[in-house]
């Protein structure tokens, strides 16, 4: 089974996911006295934005990790707080609709885009404030406002096929810039949907292109969350998957208080044979999700977007890894009773 994202893990998620979508807007979420805390353990990558506040900094830097780590919500509250202290920055809004938009899991669900267009608020919102911003930071607005803009180009294909092509240019413009890397990879997977190789072992479409791209990234930013996280998904139904141990065994040290982003590596591991380092990476996973719960205390993690994975509804995917991974070690015990676990999930009666 090459496809180790899980049938059940995701059938799991998706209905947690949708017993959570409430009526809550960005705007209205952001109106709480404290939307998010700065996390010991969050990460340390930092993109500099244009804003002298230092704390709006801080929350859209985690912002941003969190969004590389597939933890939307825990993102979207982080660049509600970041809002707080600079609500006229229009990267802050950029991020936003980045965190609610789309991802490759979301797209291979079937879940949809942007369900409560609060995304689509969030950069036109950026638009609007976007003689603030950078040149660069002017031309990531423009180009996200393309994966948004139903107005113009009404074909969801047609659109998906116009974001690449401007993640793309960006990328070509400034080949040098992580994010910006991880956004045209990004782009890319979010179209092919977990198809990234043909049964021979070939690239399917522009996958060699991409993994080229995030290979490159490496060589200056090594320790980047989100072209870590994302070449670890395009590489590991390849033939190669051992090209990204490197990816997987730096991973969990980039952000060590983020439960998805420890449970990664264990999708190289699985590839590989290392089935006890998958097993360790998910049993670590659930705790780091709990020791983030505890921290975050009863703050709201708002799910306003399109995929609402975080530390709250992680355990299912961590459990059937470890599931998974046990099994073809021949540590039978320990997959039947993260298999027991998942029925417990399941049906509590």
């Amino acid at each position: 089974m090459i496809k180790v994202f899980t049938v059940t893990s995701k059938l799991i998620i998706s209905m947690i996911a949708y017993l959570l979508i409430g009526h809550m807007s960005w705007s209205e979420a952001g109106s709480s006295n404290k939307n998010a805390i700065l996390v010991d353990g969050s990460g340390t990558y930092h993109r500099e934005i244009s804003t002298q506040n230092k704390l709006a900094q801080q929350f859209f830097d985690q912002g941003l990790r969190y969004a590389w780590g597939f933890y939307f919500p825990e993102s979207t509250a982080s660049y509600l707080e970041a809002a707080k202290h600079d609500p006229t920055h229009p990267m802050i809004y950029w991020g936003l609709a980045h965190a609610l938009g789309p991802n490759p899991n979301s797209r291979y669900i079937g879940m949809p885009d942007d369900p409560k267009l609060e995304g689509l608020k969030a950069i036109t919102k950026a638009l609007k404030l976007i003689d603030d911003a950078t040149p660069k930071e002017r031309d990531m607005i423009n180009a996200m406002y393309v994966l948004y803009d139903k107005d113009s180009i009404s074909d969801n294909k047609e659109r998906d096929l116009a974001y690449l092509e401007a993640a793309r240019e960006l990328h070509r413009k400034y080949p040098k810039d992580p994010d910006i890397t991880a956004l045209y990879a990004a782009a890319y997977m979010n179209i092919s949907r977990w198809n990234y190789w043909n049964k021979d072992g070939s690239p399917v479409g522009a996958t060699g292109d991409i993994a080229r791209a995030l290979e490159k990234s490496f060589k200056s930013y090594p320790d980047h969350p989100g072209t870590n996280h994302l070449y670890i998904h395009l590489m590991e139904a390849s033939r190669s998957p051992e090209k990204a141990l490197p990816s997987a065994d730096r991973l969990a040290a980039i952000m060590p208080k983020a439960g998805h982003m420890v449970h990664m590596p264990s999708h190289i591991y699985v590839r590989v044979g290392q089935f006890e380092k998958a097993v360790a990476s998910n049993v670590r996973s659930q705790e780091v999700d709990k020791e983030f719960l505890e921290l975050w205390g009863d703050r709201p993690l708002p799910h306003l977007g399109t995929y609402p994975l975080s530390a709250k509804i992680h355990a299912p995917h961590a459990i059937d890894f470890i599931k998974y991974a046990a099994a073809f070690q021949g540590n039978y015990q320990t997959a039947i009773d993260a298999a027991n676990q998942l029925v417990d999930l399941i049906d509590p009666s």
